[in-house]
Parts: C-alpha cells; sequence; structure tokens
C-alpha cells in the first residue's frame, strides 16, 4: 500500500544519481516510495512468482481501477485513466502517455502496464458489464483525491479542498496548464474529459485520521470512533499537548521519510481529550502548511476549502481548521466525495446535468490573530525539535 517504506533505499539511491529532478518534470512527483513505480519494480525483483509469470508472458500490473475493470468486463479490457496514470511516476503527464525513459529507470516492461484513455470521453468507454444480460458501459474512471475534487464541484482555477481521512489530501484546481514549483507539493492529472485535461496541485499527509487509530489501538484511549467527539467536546481544547503524526515519516511539504513522532506538553492535568485533540490539530496543521505554501509558491488567494472525509464528522476539526487558516470551511452532508465525482463525470457524458441537493454546513474564523499566531509558533517550533531529534 501507499504507506508501505520498503523501497526507500532505491529511492535514495535514484536521487543520489540525480534522476529526482528529472523524474520531477516528467511526472510532477517527487521521488519517493509513496508512489507506484519503485514498488512495481520491487515485486519484479523479489517476488518469485512475479518473475516465473513475466517469463511466460502472463503477468499484467496496474493500479486498482485497472484491477476492477480486468474483473468488470471479464479480462477483456487492460485499461486505466489518464488521472491514475499520472500517480505512478511512469507516466508523462506533458506528453499524457508512458515515459520510455521512465520504465527503462524502473526497470519495468511497457507490455505488462495498461493501456491510459481519458477520464471520460463521450466516444469511448471503459468496457462493458454484463450484469443480469444486459451490457451496461463503464463511463468514468478517475483518481481518488481528483475525482473528490470533482464532486466537490471545484471546477476553477484555484478552487481547493481537504480531505480528513486515514491520510489527509490537500487538492487544487490547477488549470489547463502545467505549472510545476520546488515547494514539494506534486502536480498531477486531475481528469481529463472530452479532450480537455485539467491538472491539479496535491499535498500528501500520511498521518491525518491515522494519529486517532494510533491513541486508539497503541494507547487504548478510547474502545470506538463515536467516543471521538465527546472526549474532544469535554476536554474542550489541547491544552498546550501538540503532537507531530510522524509515524511513517512526515509527507507534503516536508518529505521526510526518517522523522519519528512527538508528543510535547505533557502535564499531570493532561487528559485522554487533550490528547485527542492534539492529534486532531496535529491534520488542521498540517493541512494549513500545505495551503500556505500553495498561497506562497502558487500565488493562489484562498478563502474558502471544502473538505470531506471521515474524520469531518468532528466539529473540532472543522472549527480549528477555519481558526488557525484563517478560511471558511465548508463541509457537505455527503462524505462520499470520491464517488459522487465519477458520478458527475458520467453524467456529464450523457449530457445529464443532476440538481446540486447537497447542503453545506460552513464554519467562520473566530480565533484572535494573537492566539492563531501562538499556535503556529508552537507547531513550527514542535516540528523542527521532531526533525532536529532524527
Amino acid at each position: 500500500m501507499w504507506q508501505d517504506r520498503r523501497t526507500s533505499l532505491f529511492c535514495e539511491k535514484l536521487e543520489k544519481q540525480g534522476k529526482g529532478q528529472m523524474i520531477y518534470k516528467k511526472t510532477g512527483l517527487r521521488l519517493d516510495p509513496y508512489f507506484s513505480a519503485s514498488k512495481i519494480n520491487w515485486i519484479l525483483n523479489n517476488v518469485k512468482q512475479a518473475k516465473n509469470l513475466i517469463k511466460n508472458n502472463d503477468l499484467l500490473v496496474g493500479t486498482v481501477d485497472t484491477w476492477l475493470i480486468w474483473k468488470l468486463t471479464n479480462g477483456q479490457n487492460h485499461l486505466t485513466d489518464v488521472s491514475n496514470a499520472s500517480r505512478t511516476m511512469l507516466f508523462n503527464i506533458n506528453s499524457l502517455e508512458w515515459d520510455k525513459e521512465l520504465i527503462k529507470i524502473f526497470n519495468i516492461p511497457q507490455a505488462i502496464l495498461p493501456k491510459v484513455i481519458s477520464s471520460a470521453d463521450s466516444k469511448q468507454n471503459f468496457g462493458l458489464i454484463n450484469l443480469s444480460g444486459q451490457e451496461i458501459p463503464i463511463l468514468a474512471v478517475c483518481g481518488d483525491q481528483t475525482s473528490a475534487l470533482y464532486g466537490e464541484q471545484c471546477f476553477k482555477m484555484g478552487d481547493t479542498k481537504a480531505t480528513f481521512g486515514t491520510g489527509g489530501f490537500v487538492v487544487v484546481n490547477a488549470g489547463k496548464k502545467i505549472k510545476l514549483s520546488n515547494s514539494k507539493l506534486i502536480t498531477t492529472v486531475g481528469w481529463r474529459i472530452n479532450k480537455e485535461t485539467i491538472y491539479a496541485l496535491e499535498g500528501s499527509i500520511f498521518q491525518s485520521g491515522g494519529s486517532l487509530k494510533w491513541l486508539r489501538d497503541n494507547l487504548g484511549l478510547f474502545k470506538d470512533y463515536e467516543d471521538i467527539n465527546s472526549l474532544s467536546k469535554q476536554a474542550k481544547d489541547s491544552q498546550g499537548v501538540y503532537l507531530i503524526p510522524a509515524f511513517v515519516g512526515l509527507g507534503a511539504p516536508y518529505w521526510l521519510p526518517k522523522v519519528h513522532g512527538l508528543i510535547t506538553g505533557l502535564t499531570h492535568q493532561t487528559q485522554k481529550g487533550h490528547l485527542i485533540n492534539a492529534a486532531i490539530e496535529a491534520a488542521a496543521f498540517q493541512v494549513n502548511d500545505l495551503l500556505e505554501i500553495i498561497k506562497k509558491d502558487y500565488n493562489l488567494k484562498i478563502t474558502k476549502i471544502k473538505v470531506d472525509g471521515g474524520l469531518t464528522k468532528n466539529p473540532y476539526l472543522l472549527q480549528f481548521q477555519a481558526d488557525i487558516s484563517n478560511v471558511l470551511v465548508s463541509k457537505s452532508e455527503n462524505e462520499e466525495m470520491t464517488a459522487r465525482g465519477v458520478a458527475l463525470m458520467a453524467a456529464k457524458i450523457l449530457n445529464w446535468s443532476p440538481l446540486s441537493f447537497f447542503s453545506n454546513d460552513h464554519f467562520k474564523p473566530l480565533m484572535t490573530s494573537t492566539i492563531r499566531k501562538e499556535k503556529l509558533v508552537g507547531w513550527e517550533k514542535n516540528l523542527a525539535l521532531a526533525c532536529h531529534n532524527t
């Protein structure tokens, strides 16, 4: 899975060989085990069954959507779309093709890769599903986060959304042109519909709701996720506790795979709820760090963010995000934005415009600038401390 770090040394080796910048210019991605290419390379080199299958020309590779299409079409179609392909580190986001130089660097036969087509196209689909004797076309396929961006109806350049799941993601509609920056965000294909390609900026946070899972499973602070809101509300705030959730290193915008986690500010008065709120605040702090990078390096003004994901059930998170980032936070009552995104793409291909039938809750910033500055300084100090102790 994406959190697997066993190819770290291989990625470091490529970086030392000077491959990182070239890979970034071609793919928009940072050289990191997070992405697929080094994982495919590892499988081909270390899994005996894979070695035997490839000798017999009986091995294919793909992202999850590729496997689903293959199964749904009974092995007829080995396909993916541009958004998913752009996350493999083998796809050139300029030419919208598999890149021969990258395929050679990672030593992956191109024949095992799926064919890449648009996310949705009125002249082409992803195959037919035979359901009870009826053939149903697969009209749209799109990657998780950018599909959610579409589902949030972030259609204009600069529109921003944040997802709070196990990990966290900040995604921005970057328009029709690639704008690479050295800010350590990634540039990815958002979607391609009827020959129009929209790019996106993305910051990937390794731990968001995953920090709360750690508090539950490793420290036993609560049993059910339903307990989070009551404990959080009872504690009111984090009482000066900071949690740096570097359980598998830190993702964007830091990209520090060797940093370890850190908890500071503990006292005799620290309760379960304070630790829970510190974990929730950490998710918001990381999102804010990404928003600041986006505003500075890409000259985009962000006054509103749309949010989704399981952790958005927690009102403390939504209010703290609005406060610490000084933006309006808008939460849809529908949490499954990825599914909604591809559904809207399919509807577009059918020339059907569904009504916007989801209502939103809005959270306005209430924190004073003085308190906001104090909390941000505290986060930055503890982040620096975690990095120093590596």
